[in-house]
């Protein structure tokens, strides 16, 4: 009976702590949803133009690891900055020949101001030199012939526009 008593006095105890919050945390800034399939191990890095220019300092790096599903990856910009734009090298990995992008989104503080699923991103981001979309296999190609390996999508003037009214 004792024991009873401890193991009842015991689960009392543990289960009457600190009330749990279930609400997912709200994130009171900018951040960007991709999905995507990479063939590789490779890494995502987003850079945000503050002040005119992008710089490495302005920049956020995100592991990304090879599937042939597709994944979802959140980038978190730092809380306290607006960015006048956005650059988004999708590759760092020169062994990489492709990457199925599904969706780009951008959120402020868990808010969808714009972009999408099934290219809808590519009416705010221009691809450059490096990539270019193949439209019988619907994936991005990337051109590893350069002498420099650089892809990435650049925020156009709907984007800057986008990120002016929110």
């Amino acid at each position: 009976m004792k024991n009873v008593f401890l193991l009842v006095f015991t689960l009392l105890v543990f289960s009457c702590g600190e009330k749990k919050n279930d609400k997912p945390q709200e994130f009171n800034g900018y951040s960007l949803t991709i999905e995507a399939i990479y063939n590789k191990n490779d890494k995502i890095q987003v850079y945000f133009m503050t002040g005119g220019a992008f710089s490495e300092e302005n920049s956020v790096i995100t592991n990304v690891y090879a599937s042939s599903e597709i994944q979802s990856f959140k980038i978190l910009l730092p809380k306290n900055i607006t960015p006048e734009n956005l650059r988004i090298d999708i590759s760092s990995n020169k062994f990489q020949n492709n990457i199925t992008i599904k969706n780009i989104s951008v959120y402020k503080s868990n808010r969808l101001i714009g972009f999408g699923d099934n290219g809808e991103f590519t009416k705010y981001f221009i691809p450059n030199e490096y990539l270019s979309y193949d439209t019988d296999e619907l994936f991005f190609k990337i051109n590893n012939s350069l002498d420099i390996y650089d892809p990435f999508f650049l925020g156009n003037d709907a984007l800057i526009k986008a990120l002016k009214i929110n």
